[in-house]
């Protein structure tokens, strides 16, 4: 038989494993931090961000870094914060640790930092006259878009602008006489505010020769009318409301419920003069906003969705309607006149919810433009 030789550190081995199990194998190195996310967003305006993850198994303690630095230990936490960051792009990373010096591949996280707010322009146009409705303008510029902006008449901050094409507007009446401070403010999607320059309008009690506004000078996607005497009738034609469309025509809003649909008050109302409304070519009429209102017609019982393109889908039962828009479902239904049928086109029928999202229609029609038959209005 061969003599099979073991060295005494072979055996102490063996004794070793026979005593307390089998030989174990080396660590593993410790679970890199998962989720980890910055409180606020990736883009913030927070100089002092917070970094926060989840707990990796095993862990003792982290090491955090930032962008070049050196990694600096912060102890068994899942949370830090910077005391100060400069504006601009940074990428923040943080590794764990185990008991016997084991270490993790690292989490990283790039974000910015955005404390400038939006460039504002200032207010025009800087002259009015007292008691008549004036558009007033302003212009921003800015790494993040700008959210809204809002103007502040004689220190009064007034309700959002609303936004024709690359510029914010709003109508205001003055009635103060002379010098009148006004000025625009506006927040970017960092929340960063900025307040434009400070102007003047002077007020006087001059006239407007509404007749010398040529179409030309109408900004379209906006709403206009012409100016109502002192004493005009509610059926004075001046009461009447049009959107000028992005197809360089007057759209006829059919009511005041269809307006509230898609403009929460007048105030972005442009006044015209009556040659400039006549010499606006007609389209068809404005109807109600996607997701807001239920339509039947005097003449039928049927229930309809209104969807985008001007569709109206039939509701073929209650259970569908109740879905949808609730157990008050009846408080949305509008009932209009047989003549405004050809304002729309029917679509397909609703079952159940799964068919509509009021949601979805909602927001995936934001302005009047977009309602039309694939972007365009056809007459």
């Amino acid at each position: 038989m061969q003599k099979t030789l073991v060295s005494r550190f072979a055996v102490a081995v063996m004794i070793i494993g026979s005593v307390f199990g089998p030989a174990l194998p080396a660590f593993a190195a410790p679970v890199a931090p998962v989720n980890l996310a910055i409180v606020g967003g990736k883009y913030t305006n927070d100089v002092t961000p917070t970094f926060t993850w989840t707990p990796s198994a095993g862990a003792t303690w982290y090491e955090v870094l930032l962008d070049n630095g050196e990694w600096a230990g912060i102890g068994n936490v899942s949370t830090y914060t910077y005391n100060t960051l400069t504006t601009g792009w940074h990428t923040f990373y943080v590794r764990s640790h185990d008991s016997v010096n084991g270490v993790s591949v690292s989490s990283g996280l790039t974000f910015e930092i955005d404390t400038q707010g939006p460039v504002v322009s200032v207010v025009t146009p800087t002259t009015a006259v007292a008691g008549v409705l004036t558009r007033f303008y302003v212009t921003t510029s800015g790494e993040a878009p700008v959210q809204y902006c809002k103007l502040r008449v004689n220190g009064t901050l007034g309700e959002r602008m609303a936004i024709d094409g690359s510029r914010w507007s709003q109508s205001v009446t003055l009635n103060a006489l002379g010098r009148n401070v006004i000025q625009s403010t506006c927040v970017d999607a960092d929340n960063n505010w900025s307040n434009g320059p400070v102007s003047f309008v002077g007020v006087s009690k001059g006239v407007i020769l509404y007749d010398d506004y040529p179409v030309a000078n109408v900004v379209k996607g906006t709403v206009v009318k012409t100016q109502c005497g002192s004493y005009a009738p509610t059926s004075d034609d001046c009461h009447i409301v049009y959107y000028y469309g992005l197809d360089g025509k007057k759209h006829l809003f059919p009511s005041e419920s269809v307006y509230k649909t898609w403009y929460s008050s007048f105030s972005n109302v442009i006044i015209v003069s009556k040659a400039t409304l006549n010499n606006m070519p007609s389209g068809r009429n404005v109807t109600y906003r996607p997701g807001t209102s239920l339509v039947k017609f005097s003449n039928s019982s049927t229930v309809y969705a209104v969807a985008d393109g001007q569709v109206l889908r039939p509701i073929v039962n209650e259970a569908a309607a109740k879905a949808i828009y609730g157990s008050r479902w009846t408080s949305y239904v509008v009932t209009l006149p047989q003549a405004y049928w050809n304002n729309y086109t029917i679509g397909s029928k609703i079952y159940s919810s799964a068919d509509y999202s009021k949601t979805k229609e909602f927001y995936g029609t934001t302005t009047i433009d977009q309602n039309w038959d694939n972007g365009v209005v056809i007459d």
